[in-house]
């Protein structure tokens, strides 16, 4: 059975977790490479935020990519997928309120 982790903030961990995704959350004092390393011994998959990707060495986050066990997935911020009006008009169609 594969495994799938996700490195990220405590906000979207939650998400994650109602997903069942097993979850480790960064904190501003965490070592992440630490971190990074026994996510990675633990999963066949991890999903890292890119905030957290961006506190690993270019180097390091460029081999992780490469490799083929476990497969990393840096996720784009929420900044980075929609805009905020954007979203909301998205919300607003989703939900049939849209005129």
């Amino acid at each position: 059975m594969s495994r799938a982790l996700y490195i990220g903030d405590e906000t979207h961990a939650a998400g994650w977790r109602l997903a069942g995704i097993e979850v480790r959350v960064v904190a501003a004092d965490s070592d992440i490479d630490a971190l990074f390393d026994s996510a990675a011994a633990d999963a066949d998959l991890l999903l890292m935020s890119a905030a957290s990707a961006a506190r690993l060495s270019a180097a390091r986050l460029n081999q992780a990519q490469r490799a083929l066990s476990p497969l990393l997935l840096v996720l784009p911020g929420t900044a980075a997928v929609v805009g905020g009006s954007e979203l909301a008009q998205r919300v607003r169609s989703q939900l049939g309120m849209e005129s």
